[in-house]
This record gives C-alpha cells, sequence and structure tokens, in this order.
C-alpha cells in the first residue's frame, strides 16, 4: 500500500488506499466466452502483479447491478486476486 499511497503526479493527483479486509469467495468461475473480449496487458511496472485492462471503443459501460443480474447473481468485490 505504501507504493499507492505515496503515488503523485505533477497534475495534482492524489491517491488514496485503504486495505480491505473482506473475504472474496473462492471458485467464481468467468466463462472463457467472457474472459476472451477482455484485453488484458501486462503493465509495465511490477507486470508480475499488475495488468492493464484496455476497454473496447465500441464497448459502454454496464451498471454493475445489472451485470450481476446478466450472470444471475452477485459479483465478487472488485480487488486484487
Amino acid at each position: 500500500m505504501n507504493l499507492i499511497a505515496n503515488t503523485t503526479t505533477t497534475k495534482g493527483l492524489k491517491v488514496q488506499c485503504q486495505l480491505d479486509t473482506n473475504v472474496d469467495p473462492t471458485g467464481v468461475q468467468i466463462p472463457d466466452d467472457d474472459l476472451a473480449v477482455v484485453q488484458l496487458e501486462r503493465s509495465d511496472f511490477h507486470g508480475e502483479w499488475n495488468d492493464v485492462i484496455k476497454p473496447h471503443a465500441e464497448n459502454k459501460l454496464i451498471p454493475r447491478d445489472a451485470l450481476a443480474a446478466a450472470h444471475s447473481g452477485p459479483l465478487a468485490p472488485a480487488g486484487p486476486s
């Protein structure tokens, strides 16, 4: 968290972080078709830990509750795996 907490930019970006102590469910399966459309790239910065998710220009944002309903259940909280 120190790396995140000490992040600054010349444009004035301020970063806050907080430890998430919740326990995420295990065994959540993402269908191959869904995962296949995610554009993941290894980050230049600590690529062993970080990925960059590139958006598709044609994709529209889908509200989290609508996405959960489409998958017949709640989504796991966002966060590192």
